[in-house]
């Protein structure tokens, strides 16, 4: 049965709202709790149904002007659920299973969901094994977690309360703190069998001076001297990108 009504969707305390056809098809796939309840359009039901088949899963009907008005975005693509959140790790349990040349990246501060939503994904796809964050800085709502599109799944997300603390504490880990920044000395880090975490700032005002005072050397990406500032997720792109090449590279 196809509902016309408002779904006035309940998310329970320690339960999530996800949408989207990646982030929703991720949680189905990788989390092992069934979600409370799936919410589709017919359209997406068709697309979806072998998944949610194989779920055991019965999605109540709904149409897409329901949806876009329970998410608060048109951007659903005809798919929500509401299930159990995810947990974010403790650091020093996150730490502890790290392997030998791991890459972490530390996020001081943000504002902007859509940057924090692409390093997700940014993270996921070159091998990120933990992405830190300051408690203060998550974004709140679902649209993040529809731009990380399942990336999620495949990180350690985990929330810090002081920064500049918690580098140092990896530094005790043998982890090299490597800043990102336009004033960096070098144009690349030359750390391929270490170690290695990543330090960006947030959009306006880049990294505090106290977390800048931690990192081990800044560095800087090569750009056109005529348009020499990226954006801070292009630039995790870029960094992590190099990362994962150097450290693939080194292993085949």
């Amino acid at each position: 049965m196809t509902s016309k009504n408002p779904l006035n969707i309940n998310v329970p305390r320690n339960h999530e709202l996800l949408y989207g056809t990646h982030t929703c098809v991720a949680a189905l796939t990788h989390r092992h709790q069934a979600p409370q309840q799936v919410y589709a359009t017919t359209k997406a039901y068709e697309a979806l149904k072998h998944i949610l088949a194989q779920k055991n899963i019965r999605p109540l009907l709904t149409t897409h002007e329901a949806l876009t008005e329970e998410t608060q975005s048109s951007a659903h693509q005809g798919i929500a659920l509401v299930c159990l959140a995810k947990p974010f790790p403790a650091l020093q349990e996150t730490l502890a299973k790290l392997p030998e040349r791991a890459t972490i990246l530390a996020i001081d501060s943000i504002e902007d969901t859509q940057n924090f939503g692409s390093i997700c994904r940014s993270a996921a796809a070159f091998g990120v094994n933990a992405l830190l964050l300051t408690k203060t800085s998550l974004p709140g709502g679902s649209h993040w977690k529809k731009v990380a599109s399942g990336s999620l799944e495949h990180i350690s997300l985990c929330l810090v309360t002081n920064m500049a603390q918690t580098l140092a504490e990896i530094q005790k880990h043998y982890f090299w703190c490597v800043g990102l920044a336009e004033q960096g000395e070098s144009a690349q880090h030359p750390l391929t069998d270490s170690r290695v975490a990543f330090v960006v700032g947030g959009e306006h005002k880049g990294i505090r001076p106290l977390v800048q005072k931690k990192c081990d050397f800044l560095m800087r990406i090569p750009t056109n001297p005529r348009f020499s500032t990226l954006n801070m997720a292009h630039a995790c792109s870029v960094v992590l990108s190099q990362r994962f090449n150097s450290l693939t590279t080194n292993s085949s």
